[in-house]
């Protein structure tokens, strides 16, 4: 049941996209998702993105708090801290310079299983 839903889940962000947001909620790098956003089907109650497009010339700014992913329709509906450690989300620099690539690795989106 829970990897059914989050398949379900996870299909609402098909074709939206990942902003990182500073604690202002000013956006500082936007990636682009996969129209089929999924990769494959969760499984273990774990369901990893396709790759996310890079951002080819960030706003910059910065420190990045929070990543907040949203659907085709620009639609808010999963947020995420975001921190070179320690957040739900990694990142390898939290203020990038405006104009930098800024690339995207491999997201997971976890749900727990239990017995019922």
């Amino acid at each position: 049941f829970a990897n059914a839903c989050l398949d379900a889940a996870i299909a609402l962000l098909n074709g939206g996209t990942v902003e990182l947001q500073d604690a202002s909620d000013v956006e500082v790098a936007t990636g682009t998702l996969n129209a089929t956003a999924l990769s494959g089907s969760s499984s273990g109650g774990v369901g990893t993105l396709n790759a996310i497009t890079k951002d080819d010339a960030c706003a910059g700014g910065g420190p990045i708090t929070k990543a907040v992913f949203k659907t085709s329709g620009a639609t808010a509906l999963v947020e995420a801290t975001c921190a070179e450690s320690g957040g739900e989300l990694t990142i390898d620099n939290d203020s990038p310079v405006a104009g930098v690539d800024v690339v995207f690795g491999t997201v997971t989106f976890t749900m727990a299983v239990t017995a019922l």
